[in-house]
Order: C-alpha cells, then sequence, then structure tokens
C-alpha cells in the first residue's frame, strides 16, 4: 500500500518566522498535534514542530507564545517520505526517527502531506488478512521504537538554562 493512498493532502502548514501560538492554532483548527515548517515561498520543509515542541518552549522560557519564533523552537531534524513510499516504509522511518508523524515530500522537499502513525495502525486494523497490507505485529514493533524514551541527558540538554 503506498503512502499517497494513506496520507492527509491539505495540511496547514507554518514559517520558521511565525509565532507560536499561531502554529498552535494551526493545530487546533486541524484537530492535530503536528505542523510541518516550510519556506516562505516554495513550500519547502525545513523543520517540524509539535505541540509538545510548544509547550515546552513556554514553560522553559515562561514567555507568551506569540512572542516565541516557530525557528527558535522546531526540530530541524528531518525525518520525510514521498507520496510513491510503501507504507513499511514510512513505518520503519517512523520507528529508526521515533517520529509519530511524517511530512510527505516530492524529490524536490516540497510539502505534499502527512503521514501519521495513527494512519498506519487503522490501515493494519482493516487489512488483517496475511500479506495484505500492514500487519498488527509491524505496526506494535513500531509503536514500541517510537514511544522508547530517550536517554535523558540528551532531554536536559534541551532545556535552556
Amino acid at each position: 500500500m503506498k503512502i499517497q493512498d494513506l496520507m492527509t493532502w491539505e495540511v496547514d502548514s507554518c514559517t520558521p518566522d511565525s509565532d507560536l501560538g499561531s502554529a498552535a492554532m494551526a493545530m487546533w483548527r486541524k484537530d492535530c498535534g503536528f505542523v510541518p515548517v516550510v519556506e516562505r515561498d516554495a513550500r519547502k520543509v525545513v523543520g517540524v514542530i509539535t505541540d509538545r515542541d510548544i509547550c515546552m518552549a513556554t514553560a522553559t522560557q515562561r514567555r507568551d507564545p506569540y512572542s516565541l519564533r516557530v525557528g527558535d523552537v522546531m526540530s530541524k531534524k528531518l525525518f520525510t517520505c514521498s507520496p510513491a513510499d510503501d507504507a513499511r516504509a514510512a513505518l520503519r522511518i517512523m520507528k529508526e526517527g521515533q517520529v509519530r508523524r511524517l511530512p510527505v515530500v516530492d524529490p524536490k522537499g516540497i510539502l505534499q502531506g502527512v503521514i501519521s502513525f495513527n494512519d498506519l495502525a487503522l490501515v493494519a486494523q482493516r487489512t488483517a488478512r496475511p500479506g495484505e497490507g500492514l500487519t498488527y505485529a509491524e505496526v506494535m514493533e513500531a509503536f514500541q521504537a517510537v514511544s522508547k524514551h530517550r536517554f535523558q541527558k540528551e532531554m536536559m540538554e534541551a532545556v535552556p538554562a
């Protein structure tokens, strides 16, 4: 099964210059916890921001979300897939990157949509026959890898002094 058959095509995005309040409102409108960050003109994906990123930035910096910029807190380490990729490839990328959502991009890095762990889990539920789609075991293995706690030192280094 291809990503293009499972992904959400119409997604909101923000730019590095957007404020965190606007990014949070984009998530609220789409009922999601993730927004791709794109260059203003080209819609090339340059990062991602999550609801957790916004909460942690406002809490640790004790500042209003409208006074903080997305570019200052977004994750620049990108994990992406393409619409033509197989669902198993996306699941592998999520597992290796410990991420629950992937921007779907074209060969030039231009945002096409988003695929989420939920999208893949629902497919596994619908395609219960062996050899068709994703299996429950594959999804659970990826979920365990994605949910694994990261080394505490990494987390502490990310907190501003």
